[in-house]
């Protein structure tokens, strides 16, 4: 019975006390202090760890193998190769408009 009697005159006191705090901008701004260094120190904290990995196995990085992810350079410099072949027979004259609409449709086709 006794904690009943205790609990109204507590919460009375401390619900008294948040307006006191928020009027002076003690309460509020400290909790908004915090929790904006707690967000800033935690994308802080996953910046240095993305870098980090980013140093370690992005492009060039010093763990990342050799042959990781340059599978499409290969392909790209051949269709580069192929659309400067077919430019310079157009210019040339060896292939008409058309004929090279065509043979470039072809190349996006694949």
């Amino acid at each position: 019975m006794r904690f009943f009697s205790a609990t109204p005159v507590v919460f009375c006191g401390m619900l008294a006390a948040v307006p006191a705090a928020a009027a002076d901008g003690g309460l509020d701004a400290t909790l908004w202090m915090q929790s904006g260094a707690r967000i800033v120190a935690m994308v802080v904290f996953f910046g240095v760890i993305i870098a980090f990995l980013r140093y370690l196995y992005g492009p060039g990085g010093r763990l990342r193998p050799a042959e990781f992810g340059t599978g499409h350079i290969e392909a790209r410099n051949r269709r580069k190769a192929e659309e400067a072949a077919l430019r310079r027979a157009l210019r040339k004259g060896e292939i008409s408009s058309d004929e090279y609409l065509r043979r470039i449709g072809e190349l996006d086709a694949k």
